[in-house]
Parts: structure tokens; sequence; C-alpha cells
């Protein structure tokens, strides 16, 4: 659990995503809600990997810009990599998107 690295989500990522969905909500998000995000212009879906498998989705974000402000719709962690400070690590990669897109 050292190191870790944002990368925009594909579809290839939706079953991890929902594997950490389901074992995070006791009403999760299902697979349409995330393939809709992603075919919206102004959504963003980043999932966390771990650097020493590239392949293993830790956690994601969910936000949208639009309008010159951000929502932020989801953001989750696998429960065993929560209290490391990788959600605060997701918030500022979209606070700088924000920021960038003025």
């Amino acid at each position: 659990m050292d190191s870790v690295s944002p990368r925009p989500a594909t579809p290839d990522d939706l079953r991890q995503m929902l594997a950490i969905e389901s074992a995070s909500y006791p009403q999760p998000w299902q697979k349409e809600h995330f393939t809709s995000e992603m075919e919206k212009a102004f959504a963003r879906i980043l999932v966390l990997t771990d650097d020493e498998t590239d392949s293993t989705v830790v956690g994601y974000i969910v936000y949208w810009i639009h309008a010159e402000e951000v929502s932020l719709l989801n953001i989750t962690l696998s429960p065993s990599w929560r209290g490391f400070g990788y959600a605060r690590k997701l918030m500022t990669v979209m606070i700088n998107d924000a920021v960038r897109d003025e």
C-alpha cells in the first residue's frame, strides 16, 4: 500500500469498481450508473490503481465539471485501502482538474 496512481476509468475497470461499490454501500451504484457517467462529456471518472499491479483498482472518484463549478458524485475506496489518505489524493486531483478547466 505504498504507492497509487490515478488514471481515467475504462469499461474494463467496471467489474472492480462494482465490487468496491457493493462492499461499501447498502444501496450501491449499479453498472448503469457508471456507464451513464462515462458517456457524459462533462463527467470525469478516475480510478486509483495500485502501482505494483497497475490493474488493481483500489478506489475511484466520479465528478462533473460544468458551468464553472465541480460536483462530486461518488468517491469510494476499497475497505482495505481506507485510512491512508487516498481519498484526499483523489479530491486533490479533482480540485486541480477543476482549476485547470476554468
